[in-house]
């Protein structure tokens, strides 16, 4: 009986180590208050990781998370907005000015630009 008790504890302590990895970039940045409105949408381009194409889409959404410092603002608004896989290999997220600055710091960022909206300027119309 204490023989088992101490396989249970160990598997259990074992799978919490395996977890652990996938949280300490969360550790980097604050968790801030989002009732200020500070945040915006940043485009986040990474460096192609070697393991991107044999991961599926819930893996890579993890792995693009694994850079925030949480999951959801205050608001309950999901802080990443889109996991860009095919053009280039990054997110979009809702971010602070000083959480951007921390993940521009980080390895395998390659750029961080806010989203914006352009309006189409074209010559020739249908009219």
């Amino acid at each position: 009986m204490e023989h088992s008790r101490q396989n249970i504890l160990f598997s259990s302590g074992f799978f919490l180590f395996l977890l652990l990895p996938a949280t300490i970039p969360a550790w980097l940045l604050p968790i801030v208050d989002d009732t200020s409105s500070n945040h915006h949408i940043y485009i986040i381009h990474l460096d192609r990781h070697k393991m991107h194409d044999l991961l599926g889409d819930e893996e890579l959404e993890s792995f693009h998370r694994s850079f925030l410092p949480n999951t959801t603002l205050d608001s309950g608004l999901p802080r990443l907005v889109y996991s860009y896989r095919h053009v280039i290999s990054g997110f979009a997220a809702r971010l602070t000015p000083n959480e951007l600055d921390v993940i521009r710091s980080m390895p395998g960022v390659l750029s961080a630009d806010r989203d914006q909206v352009y309006q189409l300027e074209t010559t020739y119309t249908p009219e």
